[in-house]
């Protein structure tokens, strides 16, 4: 199975050494968790070497976008959403996915600093980019509120791990910001998602990246695979 991701940096989904795809925190993460494991077995027969991550780089997607902005005409409903850019990434991420004949496609990106509105506007735009590029039924947003070291904040305890999601983000000097709390226990966060399970993970951004993994996954490999 080849599954495409996008991430922002190697701290996330990884980075590309050579030809060499690098996992990042996020796909040790992912590899880890429960549906994944089954997805493999049942889908791949449990051979590693059958699944392969295709890395898309965000200069290929600007390219693409920028392509597809001169030859599609945007209908006015398009163009008028809040978060377009997104729409458009994921587009641009899907068509490039679809090229390199990927069966399952994952879009990372924070959540960033903004709040519960905003989240859910990214949420939404980067389905509606989905579906414009006809992927929704194999294309996941994985989408950490506010940031990916929350989730990893929550590998250390698996509870009460809402509170993570509330943590300030915008100032880095922020002591609270999870990033230098982080830092504090003395763990790259390659250490953290690999000491980590995913399984026990309970927060609200995480579970729903989790159920629509699940989801997708029921869509590719036949219903109640996970």
């Amino acid at each position: 199975m080849h599954i495409a991701i996008r991430g922002e940096g190697p701290t996330d989904m990884g980075r590309l050494d050579g030809t060499t795809f690098q996992k990042g925190p996020m796909v040790i993460l992912i590899e880890k968790m429960d549906c994944f494991k089954v997805m493999k077995e049942k889908c791949c027969g449990g051979v590693d070497e059958y699944i392969e991550w295709i890395y898309v780089h965000k200069n290929d997607i600007k390219q693409s976008k920028e392509a597809r902005k001169k030859g599609v005409l945007r209908s006015k409903k398009q163009a008028n959403m809040k978060e377009k850019r997104f729409f458009r990434d994921a587009e641009a991420f899907a068509t490039i996915a679809k090229e390199k004949e990927a069966e399952m496609m994952i879009f990372f990106v924070d959540g960033d600093k903004g709040d519960k509105n905003e989240y859910e506007r990214r949420y939404r735009s980067i389905v509606s980019g989905f579906t414009q590029a006809g992927v929704a039924d194999r294309a996941i947003p994985m989408i950490p509120n506010k940031i990916s070291e929350a989730w990893l904040l929550c590998c250390e305890t698996c509870e009460n791990c809402d509170k993570f999601e509330k943590l300030p983000t915008g100032d880095e000097s922020n002591p609270r910001n999870p990033k230098n709390i982080l830092r504090k226990k003395g763990k790259t966060v390659y250490q953290i998602a690999q000491e980590c399970d995913p399984n026990c993970i309970d927060m609200p951004s995480f579970n729903r990246f989790r159920e629509d993994f699940r989801r997708i996954v029921n869509n590719i490999c036949g219903y109640n695979t996970c």
